[in-house]
């Protein structure tokens, strides 16, 4: 009996994006909560970044930050993981 090459792989690969584990959603819609928000993040050790739409801006900048639509959330992106339970902790006042 021949044996047959051509067989499928019907693994499911079970890994999951997690893009979005280490985010906040969070609300800067007035320019004292921009000024408080980067007030307080510039105190914070790591790397944070805002995501709006297609836009990416570094959360620690107040020049990127208003660059960004303001009257929709904004995503924070805690680039090391370990940091996000103090983040949410810090920003707890702009968290949506």
């Amino acid at each position: 009996m021949a044996s047959d090459n051509n067989t499928v792989d019907n693994t499911v690969d079970n890994t999951t994006d997690n893009t979005f584990d280490n985010t906040i959603d969070i609300s800067l819609n007035t320019i004292d909560k921009v000024k408080k928000f980067v007030s307080v993040i510039a105190a914070m050790e790591g790397d944070y970044d805002l995501v709006s739409d297609r836009y990416v801006v570094d959360a620690k900048s107040i020049m990127g930050i208003f660059s960004l639509d303001l009257r929709n959330t904004i995503r924070l992106q805690v680039v090391d993981g370990d940091k996000l339970a103090l983040a949410k902790e810090k920003l707890k006042e702009f968290i949506v």
